[in-house]
């Protein structure tokens, strides 16, 4: 049973839509409705002639978003879009392997969609100095201009979180990404060694 009143979808994520496209499912649409209408004279209108978007969000007027969204399934339809999630899917599945078959990355939590949290763990260093260094190999990768991944926190330590919904994305690129993360790590891990 689903206790959320609302759940929303931002569909700039895996559809590629611009920031400002979204979706809301409600389960009370009056409730819904009483959160934003407000009727002062200058906005008094008449029922009869529809609905009146203004009274659904918090702008009074409202751009035709939803059709980049219809224009987008129109185009290439609802079954390739979800061959891309569940290509993406697969692919952080295949980036998980790698980092279960290295002996300097670990996964910090279970992989069930298209996201990894995983560290660097090198060898002899404790996990504040780990903490340092992920942060370090995160800094590194990015500036690189090679992948784009981010950090978060797990039990309190430094993780480095990999999100694929990119379209264009190969299983090369995250071989290579893991290259790059074991062969930046192992440096920043002998330097801090020293």
């Amino acid at each position: 049973m689903v206790s959320a009143d609302s759940l929303a979808l931002d569909l700039h994520k895996w559809m590629s839509q611009p920031f400002g496209v979204g979706c809301i499912l409600v389960r009370d649409s009056l409730a819904h409705y009483n959160s934003f209408v407000l009727t002062p004279d200058y906005l008094v209108h008449d029922f009869t002639k529809g609905v009146s978007l203004a009274d659904y969000g918090i702008e009074l007027s409202k751009g035709f978003r939803g059709l980049r969204v219809w224009m987008s399934l129109k185009e290439h339809g609802v079954l390739k879009h979800g061959r891309i999630i569940e290509q993406n899917v697969d692919q952080v599945q295949y980036f998980a392997e790698l980092v279960e078959a290295s002996s300097v990355l670990e996964l910090m939590a279970p992989v069930p969609s298209n996201c990894a949290c995983f560290r660097y763990v090198g060898d002899g260093l404790d996990d504040d100095l780990l903490d340092g260094l992920n942060k370090e190999l995160l800094g590194r990768v990015m500036m690189s201009g090679e992948a784009i991944i981010s950090d978060t926190k797990i039990g309190g330590r430094v993780a480095l979180r990999l999100g694929n919904v990119n379209h264009r994305s190969t299983r090369e690129d995250f071989k290579f990404l893991i290259d790059e993360l074991i062969r930046i790590g192992n440096y920043l891990s002998k330097e801090r060694n020293r």
